[in-house]
């Protein structure tokens, strides 16, 4: 059996068929992939965790924007 992706907390019959993220803000859309939410959080590849916007920053892609 294959584990999930790192954005799920738990996954059924597929690698990213998410069941559950693995952030509080990473949003399980219609496809059942977590994905973080886009106004305010941007994600890094490989970590589970959404990090926060600059303060400055309605939407971002990196802490540099």
């Amino acid at each position: 059996m294959l584990g999930c992706s790192y954005k799920c907390n738990s996954c059924q019959k597929g690698f990213h068929n998410c069941l559950e993220c693995s952030d509080e803000n990473r949003i399980l859309d219609n496809d059942n992939k977590c994905e973080c939410n886009d106004i305010g959080y941007y994600s890094i590849i490989n970590n589970p965790v959404c990090f926060k916007c600059s303060n400055a920053c309605h939407k971002c892609v990196s802490s540099f924007d």
